[in-house]
Formats: structure tokens, C-alpha cells, sequence
């Protein structure tokens, strides 16, 4: 799982979409508390998970992961 902090609203939806295209996203949930959204996702290894994780740091309105 991989929580996400997303800056504005308004970026929610370019997220989602763009997430939505990685295939080792298997699900995205809205939450409260510090996170925006929690992403469950399956990866190969340690090394696929860093790329992935660098990936969606780089999505416009995301604050942290």
C-alpha cells in the first residue's frame, strides 16, 4: 500500500487518470486523515516498487508519498 498526499482538489482527477494507466496500481481509495488517497499495488521487487513510487511522486499535485 502506498499513501498519497495530494496538494489541491483539483488534481484528484488528473491523478486518477493517471494512475489508472500503471498497471502495478491494482486500487485507489479516497481516505481522511493524512493521506488523499491509499493505493494498493503489486510489484515484481524492491526495484520495480522505487520506480513506481518515483513515478507517481512526478504526477502533477502530488505532495508526497
Amino acid at each position: 500500500f502506498i499513501g498519497v498526499s495530494i496538494t489541491h482538489p483539483k488534481t484528484i482527477g488528473l491523478f486518477e487518470e493517471t494512475v489508472d494507466l500503471l498497471e502495478d496500481v491494482l486500487e485507489c481509495h479516497h481516505v481522511t486523515g493524512q493521506h488523499t488517497v491509499i493505493l494498493k499495488i503489486k510489484t515484481d521487487n524492491t526495484s520495480s516498487l522505487e520506480r513506481l513510487i518515483s513515478t507517481i511522486r512526478s504526477i502533477e499535485g502530488v505532495a508526497r508519498t
